[in-house]
């Protein structure tokens, strides 16, 4: 749970401060649907790498922490490296489902604003994040 909301506001505060591209490519003459398409893919190169990433430095590093344990316990026993099928296709299916809603959102995202909000959005923040003087 904590993972996918991490990966869910991450996401969503990176696609917040990218409307301004996002503007720029519809100006340039991109449909949405299109933009759309490379959110998607660069989601999907995105989420791979990391998944194929995280999946091999947790099978080195479980084999290190149970020797480091074992170490620390002062236990002689032959640890094999053993890799989980199960555990492998439950962290797949996790990714794609976190996958499937951020790239909804983002989705979201650029159907709901017009080219013109896409631009003035970061305006806005600007103009938010300002302190009033003081008087």
């Amino acid at each position: 749970m904590f993972v996918g909301f991490f990966i869910f506001y991450s996401n969503s505060y990176f696609l917040k401060r990218r409307k301004r591209e996002f503007g720029l490519y519809a100006l340039l003459g991109l449909r949405k649907s299109q933009i759309s398409m490379i959110i998607i893919f660069e989601n999907l190169l995105t989420y791979l790498l990391a998944l194929l990433t995280g999946i091999l430095t947790g099978i080195f590093f479980s084999k290190l922490f149970i020797m480091l344990l074992f170490w620390i316990v002062n236990l002689r026993v032959d640890t094999k490296l053993i890799v989980s099928a199960s555990a492998i296709t439950d962290t797949v299916y996790t990714f794609f489902i976190i996958m499937g809603i951020t790239s909804l959102y983002a989705i979201y995202l650029i159907f709901r604003y017009s080219l013109l909000k896409l631009f003035k959005t970061e305006e806005r923040e600007k103009k938010v994040g300002e302190k009033a003087p003081l008087s």
